[in-house]
């Protein structure tokens, strides 16, 4: 039987530890990448963002210029993210800009893109994850709203959410 000297051993050990080390932080690089993504936005080009991969961007339901519905193929029409460009007095909007005042849980004030913003989380304010920015002082605003099955937009949401980039006008 060969002996390895104290030296050797040392030395196994040392590039042994470090080979598990660097399979760790490759094997941990690849779970946080999250989901693919593909890029999308408003028709005006105001609002952009990414999505998964797998989903589709078509227009809402309602025939909104700046609305913009990205959702899993084949999902209900009132499933999805909603992504809206609301250019005019935002006072007879569901949530206003005074939200970002409330202290509360499930409200966070924000910023997207150096304007001030507001996330909502689905529960106790609102029956939809819903993100308000506000564009200008004459009340414009860029919204993102969640709705439906949340098991089918839990995802989508927050890769909408935290790649959202306004640029404005």
């Amino acid at each position: 039987m060969i002996s390895l000297g104290p030296v050797t051993r040392v030395r196994t050990l040392v590039l042994g530890f470090f080979a598990i080390a660097v399979a760790a932080s490759v094997g941990a690089g690849v779970l946080l990448q999250g989901p693919a993504t593909a890029s999308a936005g408003t028709y005006d080009g105001h609002v952009t963002f990414d999505m998964p991969a797998d989903w589709v961007a078509e227009g809402c339901a309602t025939p909104e210029p700046g609305c913009v519905r990205v959702a899993p193929p084949g999902t209900p029409v009132h499933t999805g993210v909603f992504v809206v460009v609301v250019p005019r007095d935002a006072s007879d909007l569901p949530v206003s800009p005074e939200m970002r005042h409330v202290d509360a849980p499930g409200i966070e004030s924000l910023t997207v893109d150096g304007r001030q913003a507001t996330r909502i989380e689905r529960g106790g304010t609102v029956a939809a994850d819903l993100l308000t920015v506000q564009l200008d002082e004459a009340g414009s605003m860029a919204m993102v709203r969640c709705g439906g099955d949340p098991e089918i937009v839990a995802t989508g949401c927050d890769v909408v959410m935290d790649s959202l980039e306004i640029t404005w006008p």
